[in-house]
């Protein structure tokens, strides 16, 4: 099958109208100002936490340095912990706090409001449509 560019094409430009969204809320949506990676990686993280670093990087493709000091930035707020694993001390697993969970759930409601906002021309039907469709996209 050949690649469809129209469905690449379709695709970029829905990704960026979402993320300009996000973008426009960001002072009311991140007054920890932990930012748009800060919120990529407690937002994955409450998907496959407690998780080892190693596996956070290659999920999200980033540079391991550039992980960690987002990692240690993380927990310096009190969103994430970092602890070696018991069967392995070399290996950092990662988690969530309290508080990150909370921060996670201020960030799917802005998530939520900016899709919703996108979604708006579609019928409750077609909502139900692409939900199902994203869901078997999903990892």
């Amino acid at each position: 099958m050949t690649p469809d560019h129209r469905i690449a094409l379709l695709l970029d430009r829905l990704m960026r109208r979402f993320g300009a969204g996000i973008h426009a809320r960001a002072r009311d949506a991140d007054p920890d100002r932990i930012g748009p990676l800060g919120g990529m990686i407690l937002t994955t993280l409450a998907d496959i936490e407690p998780t080892p670093l190693r596996d956070l990087v290659v999920l999200m493709s980033r540079d391991k340095s550039q992980m960690t000091r987002a990692i240690q930035m993380l927990e310096s707020k009190g969103f994430v912990l970092r602890d070696p694993s018991p069967s392995d001390r070399r290996v950092t697993i990662v988690q969530l706090t309290d508080q990150g969970r909370a921060k996670v759930e201020v960030i799917r409601r802005t998530m939520a409001e900016v899709a919703d906002e996108i979604l708006t021309p579609l019928s409750d039907e077609a909502r139900a449509q692409l939900t199902e469709l994203l869901e078997e996209l999903s990892y």
